[in-house]
C-alpha cells in the first residue's frame, strides 16, 4: 500500500474489489464462468487452466432448457 494518499488509496481499492464482485456476479447470471489472472502469473500455467476449463465446458451436458414434462 502507497505511504502517500493512503486513505484515497484504501478507498480506490476497496471500490475496485466491490466492482469485480459486481461484474463476477452479472457475468455469472449470464451463464459465464469468471476467470482472474494478473500479468505476473505464469503463462504457461494461465493457459492449461483455460483449456482444462475450456474442455470441461465442451464435455458437459448442458441443463436442456426445454420443460421434460409432457403437457
Amino acid at each position: 500500500m502507497p505511504k502517500n494518499n493512503r486513505e484515497w488509496w484504501e478507498a480506490k481499492l476497496q471500490r475496485n474489489v466491490e466492482r469485480d464482485r459486481e461484474k463476477d456476479t452479472a457475468l455469472s447470471a449470464l451463464g459465464w464462468q469468471v476467470r482472474h489472472f494478473w500479468e505476473h502469473e505464469d503463462p504457461a500455467a494461465v493457459a492449461s487452466e483455460i483449456d482444462q476449463t475450456w474442455r470441461q465446458l465442451l464435455t458437459t451436458p448442458k441443463p436442456d432448457s426445454r420443460s421434460t414434462q409432457d403437457v
